[in-house]
């Protein structure tokens, strides 16, 4: 009898154990979110649903409780993550931002930022680039945004120059008959063409190679637009049409429209 006592005393004594690490995985539960590191909240939480499905049979009222107050803990978290993430995109100016943690946010539609908490990565980028991060800090999240929002919407721009620039291009693309649609993929190739150094077509070494990507063009095309009633020096005014397999041009609302061709006219 008196061994069976002990097994007993043993099996408590596990059990208050076990909910005495449960508490001060909870406490320290509390710091992370204090401190605002969801990834780490995350994975304590995945840890602490473990702990509960171990201490208390299946489908018990005991169990159900947990289960639910964990359900709600993992909604809480994203929720304040979204919370924190917009305000701190809205401190920086960085906006129009769309989405949610859970379908991934867009901040004016061109920059896709999609949060991985199990993970605890995120990544951010554009259709051509993108770029991975082992964290879902949200400062750290909007210090990559800000540079990619730097690169796509504050590098010099002078509309002037620019179409002056795309109506080289275009010429070169429309060999036959200046004022027919060309494809605009073929414009923007002629545009990174000439954005070459001579160095570059001597030894085609990528390093000195200045890329000009989709996304640049993009965001350049949707400046020219802002300034529609702009002329080239000898009066060409370009006009752009819309088609499958083009380029994705944002405004400024985010909203999108997909431009095939280019055309300039008198």
């Amino acid at each position: 009898m008196s061994a069976n006592f002990d097994k007993i005393i043993n099996l408590v004594d596990n059990d208050l154990r076990e909910i005495n690490n449960l508490q001060k995985m909870l406490t320290n539960l509390k710091k992370l979110i204090t401190n605002f590191n969801y990834g780490l909240a995350i994975r304590i939480v995945t840890q602490i649903e473990q702990k509960v499905e171990s201490l208390f049979p299946l489908g018990t009222d005991k169990f159900k409780v947990y289960k639910l107050e964990i359900e709600n803990l993992h909604r809480d978290f994203k929720l304040k993550f979204e919370s924190d993430f917009i305000k701190e995109c809205d401190k920086r100016h960085l906006s129009p931002l769309s989405g949610s943690s859970l379908k991934g946010f867009k901040l004016k539609g061109i920059i896709n930022i999609d949060i991985d908490f199990e993970k605890s990565s995120s990544s951010i980028g554009t259709n051509c680039r993108k770029i991975k991060i082992n964290t879902v800090k949200v400062g750290d999240i909007v210090n990559e945004i800000d540079k990619l929002y730097n690169i796509l919407f504050n590098r010099k721009f002078l509309p002037n120059e620019f179409i002056e620039e795309l109506f080289v291009a275009y010429k070169r693309t429309s060999t036959d008959n200046i004022y027919k649609e060309v494809i605009l993929n073929d414009v923007q190739k002629e545009l990174w063409i000439k954005k070459q150094k001579e160095s570059f077509w001597l030894t085609y070494d990528k390093s000195i190679m200045i890329d000009y990507p989709t996304d640049e063009f993009s965001v350049d095309l949707n400046n020219l637009i802002k300034n529609k009633d702009l002329y080239t020096r000898d009066g060409h005014r370009f006009s752009l049409s819309e088609g499958q397999n083009g380029i994705v041009v944002y405004d400024d609302a985010g909203i999108f429209k997909t431009y095939k061709f280019i055309k300039f006219k008198k």
